[in-house]
């Protein structure tokens, strides 16, 4: 089958690439159709962008990952501001020094430090001072709470065997933790000379 020029029309021998009249470059009607594609710039041609397996948006992860973060954020802060809050309290407790004795406070500091340890050693050192059954009257209550505390838990272990066992000592944990602080705030606030409320039960009266 003779072959034709496309351009001039001049009848062309086989296999020849290109038009010996006129130059032009010949396209065999054998060969495959252009599949080039990379003209096909428009809108509805365009490749989605993201991830192709997931389907992902651009900027989703990464705005998914900013509202994990700034979720957390916040759950700190509010616990942040939960804890200032406890410590707070703990420490804008009644203060009563005004009403004591400069002088009963530093002659009876030390024994009212040893009431939180043992609270019936200022009534038994120092009856009269005010200072000391003030401080006497705190360690009461704070072994009273400590004696509590250690009983219900106790219960609970012998109620609750095996696995709860051991729950309850990390319940224990926490529980003893905070008492033992309290008791440390009771001791440095009577050496302190200062005659203020223990955080959160301080102000239960028993001796007076």
């Amino acid at each position: 089958m003779a072959n034709f020029c496309n351009a001039c029309g001049k009848e062309l021998e086989p296999g020849v690439k290109f038009c010996g009249s006129c130059g032009a470059a010949i396209v065999s009607a054998d060969a495959p159709p252009d599949t080039d594609t990379s003209y096909e710039t428009g809108p509805e041609n365009a490749k989605p962008s993201g991830d192709p397996v997931t389907g992902t948006a651009p900027g989703a992860e990464t705005g998914q990952s900013t509202g994990q973060a700034a979720g957390a954020s916040t759950g700190g802060q509010q616990t942040q501001q939960a804890i200032d809050n406890i410590i707070k309290m703990a420490q804008n407790t009644a203060d009563y020094t005004a009403d004591m004795d400069p002088a009963d406070i530093e002659k009876n500091k030390m024994i009212s430090c040893l009431s939180y340890i043992l609270f019936f050693l200022p009534l038994v050192s120092c009856p009269e001072s005010k200072y000391g059954r003030f401080h006497s009257n705190q360690g009461l209550v704070y072994l009273i709470l400590f004696v509590v505390c250690s009983v219900a838990i106790n219960i609970l272990r012998w109620i609750f065997p095996g696995f709860l066992y051991w729950l309850l000592n990390l319940v224990s944990l926490v529980v003893y933790l905070p008492l033992i602080g309290i008791g440390v705030i009771g001791i440095i606030n009577a050496y302190s000379g200062k005659a203020k409320d223990l955080p959160f039960f301080g102000t239960i009266r028993i001796i007076k």
